[in-house]
């Protein structure tokens, strides 16, 4: 599978990859769930396993590990969105996006420049695809645009590239 790349002030890197049935369905039965606890991170870790873009980038920027820090579910009916946000300010945070369930007419995720709206006006949309595994620096900028559907289905989180990992992180994969 290639890993592709788009070069910001921070890069946003995605790649497609299989999902498997497991995932698919753990997904599905937490989709109207508001849960975003250590046991669901755990599970979406096992689930997920270490992914060859995660230990890729994590080699390229210099890391020897990568550790989950919080996974959630995320559903959006028609309509929904998510303001500009952003997950964490330091170089070693990093955030994911992987597509679970969409359609050709889902909503895209929008990626801006760090400093938006101050500096720098550069934007990126990525097209929801299932299998869409969209990585990208905490810091950056981003949004959920208006869902024009509701079978909008992701797993998101948060991890941390690093030498020396905390205690108490979810999993941690060596590069």
């Amino acid at each position: 599978m290639e890993i592709k790349r788009i070069d910001f002030i921070s890069s946003l890197y995605w790649q497609d990859i299989p999902l498997s049935n497991e995932l698919k369905e753990f997904c599905i039965l937490m989709k109207d769930k508001d849960y975003h606890n250590d046991d669901l991170t755990s599970q979406l870790a096992k689930l997920l396993g270490p992914q060859d873009l995660f230990l890729g980038v994590a080699k390229e920027q210099g890391y020897e590990n990568v550790s989950v820090s919080k996974m959630w579910v995320a559903h959006y009916n028609k309509g929904d969105t998510h303001a500009v946000h952003v997950h964490g300010p330091h170089r070693h945070d990093w955030s994911f996006i992987l597509y679970i369930d969409c359609k050709d007419e889902s909503s895209e995720t929008m990626f801006y420049n760090p400093g938006f709206p101050y500096i720098d006006n550069q934007k990126v949309k990525m097209k929801p695809k299932v299998g869409r595994l969209c990585l990208f620096n905490g810091g950056l900028p981003h949004e959920v645009l208006p869902s024009t559907d509701d079978t909008r289905l992701i797993v998101s989180g948060n991890l941390i590239f690093g030498h020396d990992m905390p205690v108490g992180m979810n999993a941690t994969y060596s590069v």
